[in-house]
């Protein structure tokens, strides 16, 4: 079985499926591992995904409550906006050469 890769594009281009159709389907759409918007009447009323893809949002969202790691990702930024930064081709080269 392959894992559907969510990003926020793949979100945005979910499939929409009628409640009557996705209640039909239901085990096979299941099996599908995509995301789905659900609609009634033609209107989004739900949305679901994979287990996977639910589980590493939650671990996202708890990582960004981290305020040790939201302090280090706004000094990175900082830090990007000032030109501190160092491509990732060089950065290799340097541990390369450790």
């Amino acid at each position: 079985m392959e894992v559907y890769n969510m990003t926020v594009s793949a979100l945005l281009k979910a499939k929409h499926i009628g409640v009557k159709s996705f209640r039909t389907h239901l085990s096979r759409l299941v099996r599908d591992q995509e995301p789905y918007v659900i609609t009634d009447r033609g209107h989004p009323q739900d949305f679901v995904i994979p287990y996977d893809d639910m589980v590493e949002f939650i671990e996202i969202l708890e990582e960004l409550s981290n305020p040790e790691l939201l302090k280090q990702i706004a000094e990175g930024r900082k830090d990007y906006q000032k030109g501190g930064w160092i491509p990732v081709s060089r950065l290799w080269k340097k541990l390369d050469s450790r």
